[in-house]
């Protein structure tokens, strides 16, 4: 069984970190500019056109800034070349990124109406939909199934680690927010190695079991 062990995570990210400082800290100034711009948009629509349904450009657009960070972290994990031309890459599957995306949350957000326990579970046993579909390109049911198996007997340890990122990102904002420029990559980063870990020991098991 792979160990998590929140140190070894931490410093394999900060390692990552410190050898593509600028890309890892441009990738989020692009993501937040993205962000503002679709928000900007939003709202001039909105006031111009006076329709409610232009308040779902912040989310789509969102999304695909979100998959075009959690790409690149994910290259820069795996020492894979990359660069912020990633999020170009992103267009030929975004539709059925997004869909696994929003499919995701709602089913998350019906366990956690349901009971609070159940939904935590489905959140992190759900939590690798997003990396399988931006590298393995699976469909929306194997991302999910795939992912679920993949983080059988961690998922209260995932828990316990979001939370020490969640403690480390607390930091970054007391720093003048500054701070979080280097403690959000570094969590993304966290969450891609949590990844490779766990499908690497993952596919092991199905290749002995074989």
């Amino acid at each position: 069984m792979e160990r998590l062990v929140f140190g070894e995570l931490l410093t394999t990210a900060w390692q990552k970190f410190k050898a593509r400082p600028g890309l890892c800290v441009g990738m989020l100034f692009v993501y937040y500019f993205i962000v503002f711009a679709a928000a900007l948009a939003e709202i001039i629509l909105i006031k111009f056109f006076g329709s409610p349904i232009f308040k779902v450009i912040s989310v789509f657009v969102g999304a695909y800034a979100y998959f075009g960070i959690t790409r690149i972290t994910l290259d820069l994990i795996q020492e894979k070349e990359t660069g912020i031309g990633r999020f170009g890459d992103i267009i030929e599957i975004y539709p059925k990124t997004l869909a696994q995306y929003l499919l995701n949350l709602i089913i998350l957000l019906a366990g956690f109406v349901l009971l609070i326990i159940p939904g935590l579970i489905m959140f992190f046993g759900f939590s690798m939909g997003i990396f399988l579909m931006l590298e393995k390109k699976t469909s929306i049911i194997d991302s999910f199934k795939t992912s679920w198996a993949i983080t059988k007997g961690y998922k209260w340890k995932l828990f316990f680690i979001i939370l020490g990122l969640l403690g480390i990102n607390l930091i970054g904002l007391l720093c003048l927010v500054i701070g979080l420029f280097v403690t959000v990559p570094l969590t993304m980063l966290v969450q891609a190695e949590i990844y490779r870990r766990l499908y690497n020991n993952f596919e092991q098991r199905n290749n002995t079991t074989i």
